[in-house]
């Protein structure tokens, strides 16, 4: 579980902020809008509080604005814009109906924050938790991978480099975004809800409110763009128009038509060749992939995943592999498909359309994704609580990643191809929260040594990430 450095004190030392301060101890939280500084100054600073790093407060310091944004050990203390992110507003205030409560209630030793201070913080955090000059934290950041939170309706921002949150899109309550995508030119991205009238929205890289939005009338679980055209697709599941396609142009931000038809039944994850002539669509209930050509949109191949499935599926027909997320090969010759109720991987040749291998995995393989290089398929072993990595062109399972135990989902990958992204659906470790729903995560792997390098805390159901430069 990360440690905040605000709660980390609680250690039992018995010395009391406002008893412990030195000729050496900082007086004046500099850089602060003055009635912040007024109130880190009375209650934050002191030899054995956030006035110099130490092991009890995890390295948070608060003497200044700049020490604030360096943060404590292992995380940043404050989002700009998002209070409820933010481990410095949680750690002080008192009343569950604005946020989730923090332990121990901080400052340590004493009286909690009166409730002016508390809301003077957290409408500061609100405004961007700016400098004293009107600078807002990390807003020279440019490495960002986004995580789609499904459960808290965010979509939050990772700094790639520091490797730590330090910033969020807030949807509206209820959204429950299922799905990202950004512009070939990672100038604007997409988030589509997956409830109600399946609305998407369309973000700049800077905005924090949406610039255009449509309503799809679907549940997209996936966004594809089709690069320099002004087309995208929308997947749809779960639904109750399971037999249904969206397309939109995502620069009127309209919905164009759907794709209707009776041989597939709940398209949930898509693949496109790169000249963008064929679209291949996995049907999750009813075991098939659609080839669609993406220039009139009509299906020209029905690919079934094996020869128990009938075309179309009866309305009684029940699942029997589950094809969940889907991948081409390097050279586009191969789709790789995820099978969830049989535990394994489908290789489709597209040359004959026929199956070639069938790779096992472990318990429910959700995520897969190819490497940039094309070399290496990761596939996220949801129920298993692993990631398994195989050779694209043998087909032989190279390793199985046993230590992300918070339920991978989703993959991104670095442009250099050296670091991978994981949504998580859970954290490692246990909550120090108290209340609301439980904390996801991303977690980022070093691709050469397989090695877990960070952890970073995220709210609740983390279920796709995309990187955005």
């Amino acid at each position: 579980m990360i440690k905040s450095l605000l709660y980390i004190c609680c250690l039992l030392f018995l010395v009391s902020c406002e008893n412990s301060a030195t000729n050496s101890i900082p007086t004046t939280a500099r850089n602060f809008p003055r009635e912040v500084s007024t109130i880190i100054q009375a209650n934050c600073l002191g030899a054995n509080c956030h006035s110099q790093p130490t092991r009890l407060n995890d390295s948070l310091v608060l003497a200044s604005w700049e020490d604030l944004l360096r943060g404590s050990t292992k995380l940043n203390d404050v989002i700009p814009f998002h209070a409820r992110l933010s481990q410095l507003f949680l750690h002080v205030n008192t009343d569950p109906t604005i946020a989730q409560l923090a332990f121990p209630i901080m400052p340590l030793s004493r009286n909690p924050l009166s409730t002016n201070d508390q809301h003077s913080i957290f409408d500061w955090i609100e405004a961007g938790a700016p400098a004293s000059d009107g600078r807002i934290p990390y807003s020279e950041v440019t490495k960002k991978i986004y995580v789609v939170n499904q459960g808290a309706d965010y979509i939050t921002q990772v700094d790639a480099e520091s490797k730590r949150l330090i910033g969020a899109v807030k949807l509206p309550k209820g959204f429950m975004p299922g799905a990202i995508a950004f512009s070939k030119d990672k100038q604007s991205y997409f988030a589509a809800s997956t409830t109600g009238n399946g609305t998407v929205k369309r973000f700049s890289l800077s905005g924090k409110e949406s610039q255009a939005e449509f309503e799809s009338h679907l549940n997209p679980s996936e966004i594809l763009l089709v690069p320099n055209r002004a087309k995208g697709y929308l997947s749809n599941y779960p639904s109750a128009t399971p037999s249904r396609i969206g397309v939109f142009d995502p620069t009127a931000m309209t919905l164009l038509r759907y794709i209707d038809t009776n041989i597939i039944v709940g398209p949930r994850s898509f693949a496109l060749t790169s000249n963008n002539r064929f679209l291949y669509v996995a049907g999750f209930q009813s075991d098939n992939i659609l080839r669609i050509d993406a220039n009139n949109d009509s299906v020209v191949a029905n690919l079934l995943m094996g020869i128990d499935v009938p075309s179309p599926v009866p309305d009684s027909y029940s699942r029997k592999y589950g094809p969940y997320d889907i991948t081409l090969s390097k050279d586009e010759s191969k789709l790789f498909v995820t099978c969830i109720e049989t535990q394994e991987i489908k290789v489709f040749d597209l040359t004959t359309d026929a199956i070639i291998a069938t790779i096992p995995t472990q318990l429910f393989p959700y995520g897969i994704a190819l490497t940039p290089n094309g070399s290496e398929l990761w596939v996220a072993n949801t129920g298993s609580n692993s990631i398994s990595i195989i050779d694209a062109a043998s087909h032989q399972v190279l390793t199985v990643l046993d230590t992300i135990t918070a339920q991978p989902m989703d993959f991104s990958f670095s442009p250099d191809g050296n670091h991978v992204y994981v949504a998580c659906q859970g954290l490692t470790g246990s909550s120090h929260h108290a209340g609301g729903p439980p904390p996801s995560s991303l977690v980022i792997i070093d691709r050469i040594t397989r090695k877990m390098i960070a952890t970073i805390e995220l709210p609740t159901f983390s279920v796709a990430v995309a990187t955005g430069f």
